[in-house]
Parts: structure tokens; sequence; C-alpha cells
């Protein structure tokens, strides 16, 4: 596959990881979060005041945001040079099996 083309592909898709990056925030909300995290892990970690607990909560969830995203796109990069490598046909994940 030419690289023009891949690049191509990630130049246009990669906008869409920011934007979801930034929904992500967009939708964020604090006592949520919070709600999902186990605060005596926090206080092991010697995170003391609200500065840094604020800050290790949203560290984490940005983390783990971020890991999903890219790997939705990590996937679709390798869809994309599949489908190019086996000259359009459909693919199907796990190999082409019957």
């Amino acid at each position: 596959m030419p690289k023009n083309r891949l690049e191509g592909f990630i130049e246009r898709n990669i906008r869409r990881f920011h934007e979801r990056r930034i929904e992500a925030l967009r939708g964020l909300q604090l006592k949520k979060v919070l709600a999902r995290k186990n605060p005596y892990l926090f206080r092991a970690k010697n995170q003391n005041t609200a500065h840094d607990l604020v800050r290790g909560v949203l560290d984490a969830h940005l983390s783990s945001q971020e890991e999903g995203i890219f790997g939705g796109f990590l996937e679709e990069l390798a869809i994309f040079v599949c489908a190019r490598a086996f000259n359009g046909k459909k693919i199907v994940c796990g190999g082409n099996r019957p």
C-alpha cells in the first residue's frame, strides 16, 4: 500500500480520536467518577489533599478513556490496512475463515 494512502487515513481519522477525548472530558462529572473509585486507595497512595485526589482521579480516568479510544482507532487502522492487503475482500476478525 502506498505510504500516502496510509498517511491520508491517519490524518482523516486522528481528528476523531482527539474529538472523542474532548467529548469524554466535557462529559466528565467528578461526582460520578468518585463514586467508582476506592477512597482508601488514594489514601494509601498518600494523596491527602483535594488537589491530589482530583488530580489522581482525573489522570486515571483520562488514561483509561484514552486507551479505549486509541484502541478503537488502531482497530480501524488495522481493518483499513488489511482491506487493502486483501484487495478489498471482506475480512472477518480472527482471520478469513469460512
